[in-house]
C-alpha cells in the first residue's frame, strides 16, 4: 500500500482528474466497446496507445474535446459562469471543468454525474426552463441532487428542500500532528470504503465515487478507521469530501490529520480547498472552523425527483 508523508502529498498522474491521463481514461469508460478494452483503459497494442488514425473517429474526438474542455460548456453555460463565481454553482462549474469527461449532457445548459459516481445535477442558470434536458437525464423514479442554482420544476417534478449547508474555504495551510500510517485507497480498499460510508456518512457516496478525486484513509488492525478523498472542483479549487471516522476510533484526531494533508497540499498546487456541511452537523462544522476554514457562503440543496409513471 502507498503511504503519504504529508506535506508533500502528490496524487499519482493516473489519478488527478486534472491531468490527462484521467480525462483519456474518462473518455474511454464512456466509449467502451468503440476500440476500448476496458473502463480503465485506452486502445492499446504491446502496452502503446494505438495511433488515433487506426481507433474510431468518435473515441479520439472526443478525448480532443474533453482534453481542450473547449466545447464542454459553451454557450450561455460558460458566459453564466464567467459573470459569477464558479463556486456558487459548484456542480455545474464542476461538470463543466475537473469532471467534464465524466458528464452526461443534454444541451448546452443543463448536466450530471454518472448515478455510479454521483447523484448531482447541474445547471447553468436558476430558474432556467429545462424540462427537455431534464427528460433525458433523469429516469422515471428517479431522484438527483441539485445545489445552490435550481431550474424550473416541470409539471409533474417534485422539488424537495434538503435543507442549508455552509460553503467553507481554506486559505492557510493545517498544522499536521504526528499519527498513523496514511495510504492511497485504491481499488483493493473499495468495499472498506463503502462500507465505512454506509455506517458514517451514506447520503450522497456512489459506487465509483472514490474515482472523482483521490481519497486517503487510516487502517487499524485492518480495519478502515477514517478517511477524507476529493470530490468536485474547477480549474483552481478542490472539495475535500467523505470526512468521516468509524465509531469506534472517534477522538484520536484521524479526520483531521487526514484533512490536513489533502489541504495542504491542494494549497501547494495553488489550489482553493472547499467543502460543504449541513448547518445541521454543528459537531463537524465546529471542527472545519477549528482547523481553519471559514463559512464563505450558505447554499440551499434539493432533490429533484421525476415521477414513476412518466414515459421516457
Amino acid at each position: 500500500m502507498q503511504a503519504f508523508d504529508c506535506p508533500g502529498l502528490r496524487a499519482s498522474h493516473d489519478q488527478d482528474p486534472g491531468n490527462p491521463a484521467y480525462i483519456l481514461r474518462a473518455v474511454a469508460t464512456q466509449h467502451k466497446g468503440h476500440g476500448v478494452d476496458n473502463a480503465y483503459t485506452v486502445p492499446r497494442t504491446g502496452g502503446v496507445p494505438v495511433a488515433p488514425e487506426l481507433c474510431p473517429g468518435g473515441f479520439w474526438s472526443s478525448i480532443r474535446e474533453a482534453a481542450r474542455g473547449a466545447s464542454a460548456c459553451a454557450g450561455t453555460g460558460t458566459t453564466s459562469m464567467r459573470q459569477a463565481d464558479p463556486l456558487d454553482n459548484p456542480i455545474w462549474s464542476s461538470l463543466c471543468s475537473r469532471h467534464r469527461a465524466l458528464a452526461l449532457r443534454a444541451g448546452e445548459e443543463v448536466a450530471r454525474y454518472p448515478s455510479d459516481f454521483a447523484p448531482f445535477l447541474g445547471v447553468a442558470r436558476a430558474g432556467m426552463e429545462a424540462a427537455g434536458p431534464l427528460q433525458r437525464l433523469v429516469a422515471p423514479g428517479e431522484s438527483v441532487v441539485v445545489a445552490g442554482v435550481v431550474p424550473a420544476v416541470p409539471p409533474g417534478w417534485r422539488l424537495q428542500t434538503q435543507g442549508s449547508m455552509a460553503q467553507m474555504v481554506c486559505s492557510e495551510p493545517i498544522e499536521q500532528a504526528d499519527g498513523p500510517e496514511m495510504i492511497a485507497l485504491g481499488e483493493a480498499h473499495r468495499a472498506d470504503v463503502l462500507a465505512l460510508v454506509a455506517l458514517v456518512y451514506p447520503h450522497y457516496f456512489r459506487p465509483r465515487t472514490m474515482e472523482l478525486g483521490r481519497y486517503l484513509g487510516i487502517y487499524h488492525d485492518g480495519r478502515l478507521a477514517a478517511m477524507a478523498g476529493e470530490r468536485m472542483g474547477t480549474e483552481d479549487s478542490v472539495e475535500i469530501s467523505a470526512i468521516c471516522t468509524h465509531p469506534d476510533f472517534l477522538g484520536r484526531g484521524h479526520a483531521r490529520r487526514l484533512t490536513a494533508c489533502l489541504v495542504n497540499d491542494l494549497l501547494q498546487q495553488g489550489r482553493t480547498p472547499f467543502l460543504h456541511v449541513s448547518h445541521a452537523n454543528t459537531r463537524a462544522r465546529r471542527l472545519y472552523e477549528w482547523i481553519g476554514f471559514r463559512t464563505r457562503r450558505d447554499l440551499g440543496l434539493w432533490s429533484l425527483s421525476r415521477p414513476q409513471d412518466m414515459a421516457q
